[in-house]
């Protein structure tokens, strides 16, 4: 039986762990938090899961919320031009397969006790750099999945500088998951809401299942240094909501009216701050010799802006988990890693670069607003970039160079 250790049991981690145990392998999940201590902790982030990424959930048996999650069936899109909200275009865009949002702290809390049920290992303790090579040498692969890299294991990502263009946030967001807006009643099921006001941020309002229930997610990103950029010493969930609220009156009126009694689920449901994106070299060199394998976002960390953290961390985690699979007895080298690791690249790095037009918003990205307010098949494309990458790429980029045709690690490297 083959022995796997995966750090960190986030979105790639659990979908790799339970995929490798549902094949006879034996897994140990190295993670900082019991499953209990996730679901009544701090909300983790804002995922929205889109067609493929959904059907890998459902194919390994994890889709668990399909009769209880809202499905959203599209977009109510609103594209500001030139800032002020009476100019704006409105038009529906909807999706060919419905999208589906669940709070991650139902979601990895549940995934992490159906692992242990299922006889899977999960060791609870704070993992630090040192900690690495004693990991690798008991195991027949040590794989990576920690994304945000917690204590001195940032320090092990290496940016790779020619696909890492940002060095700051591009956006500071805000977000809070709430109860008691007041439904839509000619939408249902009810459509997600998205406002793009160049220049100066973007909004969501999210149909989601919290961790208590139906409820909404409140979401925007702003532009640093514009007038929505006002999350410096903002800490208490009162002042996320009041915050939240007051620009949603102010680019949303209508939404207001819908929104403003909303409570927070709890006093946990709130995030703010920034994110660099960046992609990182997946291969870590332990001091021991042996390599590990990263995935998900300690591989490519993804600015939330376009909703795609999760469904990156999915595609990742399956492509990685079929290379497994298909090694059979073979050790896992550094020629398997190289491989798989580019293999991994060519199917997200159109969602790289989709992030970074949606952040640098140039105009032809801008064009694809106005056209979809004037046609309803320019309106389902939009849409459907969300879940086909390369399109919108392909639609909206001058500049063919970015959206990375290479690979990610040279092939000769592997005898490095």
């Amino acid at each position: 039986m083959r022995d796997i250790t995966v750090i960190g049991a986030g979105q790639s981690g659990l979908i790799l762990g339970m995929g490798l145990l549902r094949a006879g392998y034996k897994v140990r999940l190295v993670t900082n938090k019991r499953p209990g201590e996730i679901r009544s902790g701090r909300i983790l982030s804002n995922q929205c899961m889109w067609g493929e990424a959904l059907g890998i959930e459902r194919g390994l048996g994890l889709a668990l919320w399909d009769e209880t999650a809202p499905p959203i069936p599209g977009f109510d899109t609103r594209y500001v031009p030139d800032t002020k909200i009476e100019n704006q275009l409105k038009f529906y865009a909807p999706l060919a397969i419905p999208g589906q949002s669940v709070d991650q702290r139902l979601k990895f809390s549940t995934w992490m006790e159906r692992f242990e049920k299922l006889g899977g290992e999960i060791s609870v303790q704070f993992v630090k750099s040192t900690d690495l090579a004693a990991f690798a040498k008991d195991c027949d692969l040590l794989v990576m999945a920690a994304g945000k890299g917690k204590g001195d294991l940032r320090s092990l990502f290496v940016r790779d500088e020619a696909r890492s263009p940002f060095d700051k946030p591009a956006r500071i967001g805000a977000s809070i998951h709430v109860r008691n807006r007041i439904p839509d009643d000619s939408n249902n099921p009810e459509r997600e809401i998205w406002m793009v006001i160049p220049g100066v941020g973007e909004f969501w309002i999210v149909p989601t299942l919290t961790v208590h229930g139906p409820g909404h997610i409140l979401c925007l990103q702003s532009v640093p240094g514009s007038p929505m950029d006002i999350w410096e010493n903002v800490e208490s969930p009162e002042q996320h909501r009041e915050l939240i609220l007051r620009l949603i009156k102010e680019w949303m009126p209508d939404e207001f009216e819908r929104s403003k009694n909303v409570e927070l689920v709890d006093n946990l449901s709130y995030l703010s701050g920034g994110i660099v994106s960046a992609v990182h070299n997946p291969i870590i060199e332990l001091p021991n010799g042996r390599p590990c394998l990263s995935v998900g976002d300690a591989m490519v960390l993804n600015d939330p802006i376009s909703q795609q953290g999760s469904n990156i961390a999915t595609r990742s985690a399956k492509i990685l988990l079929d290379s497994i699979l298909a090694r059979k007895g073979e050790a896992f080298d550094r020629a398997w890693m190289v491989g798989t690791a580019n293999r991994i690249w060519h199917a997200i790095r159109w969602t790289v670069r989709m992030t970074e037009i949606y952040l640098n918003a140039p105009q032809n990205y801008l064009s694809l607003f106005e056209r979809a307010a004037a046609s309803g098949d320019q309106a389902k494309f939009l849409a459907d970039t969300n879940n086909f990458p390369e399109s919108f790429v392909r639609a909206v980029d001058s500049d063919d160079r970015r959206a990375y045709p290479d690979d990610l690690i040279a092939p000769n490297s592997a005898a490095a």
